[in-house]
């Protein structure tokens, strides 16, 4: 891990809001004033020391530089810090379990997928067969090849969250972690019903687990543990981070042969290009049913057609 340590001034702290606003989550410790995750890459603004007016800017991750450099090439990138726990080089718990994990997060175009699943000790040799790991660690190739396999293999219940449906809880009052939190608790608390038992349910962490609590409307599934890079620790979380991406994927072949342009992923600026010859081809309110429109993406199309 690598961390990368700036003071800003409040001016500079404003642009790096704004930069990173579309993928901004809540604050996942005390002091912490902004939080985002772009990726692999964490970026922290920390709260202003008494009668100071910077702030204390962090990006972590195993190669954060892409990240710093294109919000501002001009910083420096003198490593401050490389300590970090390592990750297990196997799973830590091959008992049964269940686990869970999301896709589509920061994806501009495309559904919030969640997936969960249940697993027994006996399917590690089908996990280790596949090559089964982190879906962000491999390719949609891959994903598409072993994706079919693992739904066919292991039981598993997926939550798709349209975009129309999307951005109208935005609109409701919701925010993308609540969502997020009712998710994972209603896929997980599905599969416990069908799989009695008080054995460990594995969530890979998006929110300090006080808010995960807050955020529910109704019981939190028995026996949770959350845990950061989960996919690294608990083969349930490794099977469900590449369903769900399998399933986004799937998605987003629909929308692509539907309106008969390949649909770009992610948020960045090929997406804006994208996203403005939809527009054109489309128009605004088509872009809207297939989009999250609380994204700076769609913020920045409309300024642009000002």
């Amino acid at each position: 891990m690598k961390y990368y340590s700036y003071t800003f001034s409040a001016t500079k702290v404003s642009e790096l809001i704004n930069h990173f606003e579309q993928y901004q989550l809540d604050p996942d410790g005390e002091y912490v004033y902004f939080y985002a995750r772009i990726g692999d890459t964490q970026v922290r603004v920390y709260l202003p020391k008494k009668g100071h007016t910077t702030q204390k800017v962090v990006f972590s991750g195993p190669n954060p530089e892409r990240v710093i450099l294109n919000f501002d090439d001009t910083l420096s990138l003198e490593i401050k810090d490389t300590k970090s726990p390592p990750l297990p080089e196997d799973y830590v718990d091959l008992g049964e379990q269940i686990g869970s994990d999301e896709v589509g997060v920061g994806d501009f175009f495309g559904p919030l997928v969640v997936t969960a699943v249940y697993f027994k000790k006996e399917q590690i040799k089908l996990v280790d067969g596949l090559g089964v790991s982190d879906s962000k660690a491999l390719s949609d190739e891959k994903i598409r090849i072993i994706g079919p396999v693992l739904k066919q293999s292991i039981d598993h219940i997926t939550a798709v969250v349209n975009n129309e449906k999307y951005n109208s809880l935005i609109k409701s009052g919701y925010n993308q972690n609540k969502m997020l939190a009712m998710l994972h608790n209603h896929v997980l608390a599905k599969l416990r019903v069908r799989h009695p038992g008080n054995y460990p349910a594995y969530i890979d962490q998006f929110v300090d687990p006080r808010k995960f609590a807050f955020y529910l409307t109704g019981p939190q599934v028995s026996n949770v543990h959350f845990q950061t890079k989960g996919e690294y620790y608990y083969p349930s979380i490794a099977i469900a981070s590449v369903i769900a991406r399998y399933e986004f994927l799937l998605c987003m072949d629909e929308l692509s042969t539907k309106y008969k342009m390949e649909i770009p992923l992610g948020a960045g600026k090929i997406v804006d290009e994208f996203a403005v010859e939809f527009k054109q081809k489309y128009g605004l309110k088509e872009l809207e049913k297939i989009t999250k429109t609380h994204f700076a993406n769609y913020n920045r199309l409309i300024d642009d057609t000002k």
